[in-house]
């Protein structure tokens, strides 16, 4: 069986001990005869050394099962943050809508961005609900949002 991932040490290890017990008993099945490679190290040794790694990988199992759910979380996390964005952003625009706050309200990040820009300013397409800010662009997102427009003036247009 050949060597492909971790997963397939193991299983080769099992075929290994069959092997060199079989041959250990047409040397003679006794200690004395029992084939050891150098340094004395015998079946029983690889039989520990596999006991060892057969329990390093189901740690690394685990530890990936861990690192799947903890990964899932903090996408459902990043979602929720995401819509108590929108939320907040919308209150503000509501509320106070000529005010200063309502320009310096966080933009919404991109729930697939990765961890280092999901807190910086997107630069990408606004979503609908989010501040719409004077590119080439910005009319595509008014298409496809059903949130009603404000009109910009002379004095708020780019």
């Amino acid at each position: 069986m050949p060597l492909t991932d971790l997963g397939s040490y193991v299983p080769t290890m099992d075929e290994v001990v069959l092997h060199w017990v079989d041959a250990n008993a047409v040397l003679g099945g006794t200690p004395a005869t029992d084939l050891k490679l150098e340094g004395g190290f015998s079946a029983a040794d690889l039989i520990a050394a596999q006991d060892v790694l057969e329990a390093l990988n189901i740690s690394i199992y685990d530890l990936e099962n861990a690192r799947e759910i903890a990964a899932a979380n903090r996408d459902n996390q990043k979602e929720t943050l995401r819509q108590k964005l929108g939320q907040f952003r919308g209150m503000v625009r509501a509320l106070i809508p000529k005010s200063k706050y309502a320009a310096a309200t966080p933009t919404l990040p991109n729930f697939r961005a990765d961890e280092s820009s999901s807190s910086a300013r997107s630069t990408t397409q606004p979503a609908c609900g989010s501040e719409l800010t004077p590119t080439p662009r910005w009319r595509d997102s008014l298409r496809l949002c059903s949130l009603p427009v404000r009109h910009r003036t002379g004095d708020d247009a780019g």
